[in-house]
């Protein structure tokens, strides 16, 4: 049997291979790393259609809930914390913490405990028609 490259071409060849391999996967590992940004702006779901409650986050520093039966829940401010983290402050008194996740938000309701995962529905904010008034910022 005739030799086609010599050993140490083999090996020369496999560790080339070997480098372009590691260097390959690094970047990769990098590029997966990378946080990208999420919008928090825009309007936020749980529930099916109807009987939903939808969470509108202004990117401003305002929030409302509503349900298109009952009106407006609550509705106040909210600041950022750092690292997708958030607390909302209810004009009523009420807290809020809400985690930016990918395709929507977990808010964790300080009054009772709660955490619920609202999936974003859209960028813009959706204003249904709701028995009573709107808060003043949404300019309705």
């Amino acid at each position: 049997m005739k030799r086609i490259f010599s050993q140490k071409t083999l090996l020369l060849v496999l560790a080339l291979g070997l480098t372009a391999s590691l260097t390959l996967n690094i970047a990769l590992l990098q590029k997966q790393r990378e946080e990208v940004p999420l919008d928090l702006r825009g309007t936020y779901q749980v529930g099916p259609m109807y009987g939903a409650i939808y969470l509108l986050l202004d990117g401003e520093g305002h929030f409302c809930r509503y349900t298109q039966a009952t009106g407006v829940l609550d509705e106040g401010t909210c600041r950022e914390q750092g690292d997708g983290y958030y607390t909302l402050q209810a004009s009523d008194g009420g807290g809020y913490s809400l985690l930016r996740v990918d395709g929507g938000i977990l808010l964790f309701d300080a009054g009772d405990n709660t955490l619920t995962q609202y999936e974003k529905r859209d960028n813009a904010l959706f204003f249904a028609s709701i028995p009573g008034p709107w808060p003043e910022w949404c300019g309705l």
